[in-house]
């Protein structure tokens, strides 16, 4: 039987968390962009603005508000890493990268865009297909490539854990 102690299961809890935040934020922006906004541009919903208007609103409310339990969740695994004996070099490294990127991924959609006002998309549009040519999509792709850096760094503390 696996026993934790206090701090060990409130651990355990932030991880699962910020783990689930991470696949609402990756997971459901793709699941928005593929299949939600195609449909609501039907034409049966553009007639209809009010149920439109209502996705994106409920869309928009679930994300803005998941945010809190992102930032929180991922500065206490971040605090909580670094705070380890046997961090390492590389392991900094890919950190920062992870939050490097995760910071353009909030500025992407963060007042939809705002941040980065005036950018254009033009370079990367024609290597992505034509759903996630906008900032949230462009934002959905490096999300996901945030995803996988987390694989990464689990991957190098496993390693340091197991080589100490």
């Amino acid at each position: 039987m696996i026993e934790y102690t206090f701090w060990e299961g409130i651990g355990l809890l932030v991880r699962w968390a910020h783990a689930l935040v991470a696949a609402l934020w990756v997971g459901g922006g793709l699941l928005y962009i593929v299949a939600v906004k195609p449909g609501l541009n039907d034409e049966s919903f553009l007639r209809n603005k009010n149920v439109y208007r209502n996705v994106h609103a409920n869309v928009g409310k679930a994300f803005s508000g998941s945010l809190g339990v992102f930032l929180l969740t991922g500065a206490i695994l971040t605090a909580q890493r670094l705070a380890h004996p046997d961090v390492s070099a590389q392991y900094i490294l890919v950190l920062l990268g992870k939050i490097l990127l995760s910071g353009v991924v909030f500025g992407l959609v963060w007042n939809r865009g705002e941040l980065f006002t005036g950018w254009k998309l033009t370079a990367m549009s024609s290597l992505l297909p034509r759903q996630f040519r906008s900032k949230g999509g462009l934002a959905v792709v490096i999300g996901s490539m945030v995803y996988l850096i987390s694989s990464v760094l689990h991957r190098i503390v496993e390693l340091t854990f197991r080589a100490s």
